[in-house]
């Protein structure tokens, strides 16, 4: 009989916003693609702010089901609040009304597994003190270096990792702070990391120009802004490149209207929101990406880039230690030697092996070494 796996994202794709918690969909599909009964259960709060007329159906829908081989999705669209108890009290109460109905068709999920311990980490914990459901928390969120979190919020955190039967960090970095906060045993499990990434990659043309890529969220802890003023730097000084950037945001108008100012237009390009296929086809026309985030807890687009071949520009954020070295990209410290490390490699670029590259990440992040990971995991538990 397979084993029945409940997820309850506290991130999740949609139609509005189909690379959120994308690192949850993989999830989803690896255990779906390896004879597990998956159901998902997403509680999206979704900001006034982002609310678009597009969107606003989905609010006089009760919830939104979709159903696909092994997996079934289920999305309660609701305004969010910034009265953190009351999402607590929603999420539990909507979530609890689910496992009812779940449990009456189905039987008792095997497990859970939650992604942020805020606020399903705490749902979680309210079922299994209801209904004896074994819980395990993967922790993605950088809000624990960022400040983002008050204090009754990471008393919730706590008390969720306290009770969870298992915690996952995605990096060896988010762990070190983790084990600050909870004495439950904590497993370093990355990110998956999609077939597309594994292609051979497209043998390069000849450029007159190098070409950069960074693929992020326009915010300012991405630090795009900075990024883009290097290469206004280095225009001034007559180097050659081309930048293109994938991602919208907050930030978008500010970089935007720099370019423009100052005569960019031709060197750097803002593509918007692409899907992984599409990410997976740039980086074969891609010399170099680059990370020059403050903090990463995992850098998915990091491990896309080196799989394909595509040695990456890496400023210190923290989670990308766990896997980026010299024999597959550039780590750098500062902005400094960001800017250093760039020109150098419009002037002289070093030599990568890309089959060892490709295997690196194949062996660490791809679906089969993940599952392997999770299969000896949850066999501790159910």
């Amino acid at each position: 009989m397979k084993k029945k796996i409940l997820i309850l994202p506290a991130e999740y794709p949609t139609n509005d916003n189909p690379l959120g918690g994308i690192f949850t969909k993989d999830q989803t599909n690896m255990f779906a693609n390896n004879g597990y009964d998956v159901t998902v259960f997403y509680n999206y709060f979704i900001s006034l702010k982002k609310l678009k007329f597009s969107n606003l159906g989905n609010f006089f829908i009760t919830n939104k089901i979709k159903k696909f081989k092994n997996t079934i999705e289920i999305t309660n669209y609701l305004f969010s609040t910034y009265f953190h108890f009351l999402k607590l009290k929603l999420d539990y109460y909507l979530t609890k009304k689910f496992i009812n109905s779940y449990i009456l068709k189905k039987g008792k999920p095997d497990l859970i597994i939650c992604h942020f311990a805020f606020p399903t980490g705490n749902t979680a914990k309210k079922i299994f003190e209801e209904y004896n459901i074994p819980y395990i928390i993967v922790e993605h969120s950088t809000g624990y270096f960022t400040g983002v979190y008050n204090h009754y919020q990471i008393k919730v955190i706590k008390s969720a990792l306290n009770y969870s039967t298992s915690v996952v960090a995605v990096s060896s970095f988010l762990k070190k702070k983790l084990m600050k906060m909870t004495t439950t045993k904590i497993s370093t499990i990355g990110n998956i990391v999609e077939k597309n990434f594994f292609l051979n990659r497209k043998k390069n043309i000849f450029k007159k120009k190098k070409i950069f890529l960074i693929i992020s969220e326009l915010v300012k802890k991405k630090q795009i802004m900075k990024l883009v003023k290097i290469f206004k730097e280095l225009r001034d000084e007559n180097i050659k490149f081309k930048l293109n950037i994938i991602g919208t945001g907050p930030e978008y108008k500010n970089i935007i209207d720099y370019i423009k100012l100052n005569n960019l237009e031709k060197n750097i390009t803002i593509m918007g929101v692409k899907n992984k296929k599409q990410i997976s086809k740039m980086l074969d026309k891609t010399d170099n990406l680059i990370s020059c985030s403050k903090v990463e807890t995992f850098g998915i687009t990091i491990a896309e880039s080196i799989a394909k071949g595509v040695p990456p520009i890496v400023l210190n954020s923290g989670g990308p230690t766990d896997f980026i070295n010299l024999s597959n990209s550039y780590p750098v410290n500062s902005f400094n030697e960001l800017k250093n490390k760039i020109k150098s490699v419009i002037e002289k670029p070093r030599s990568f092996n890309k089959k060892k590259m490709n295997n690196f990440i194949f062996n660490k992040f791809s679906e089969k070494a993940l599952i392997k990971k999770y299969n000896m995991l949850i066999k501790e538990i159910i």
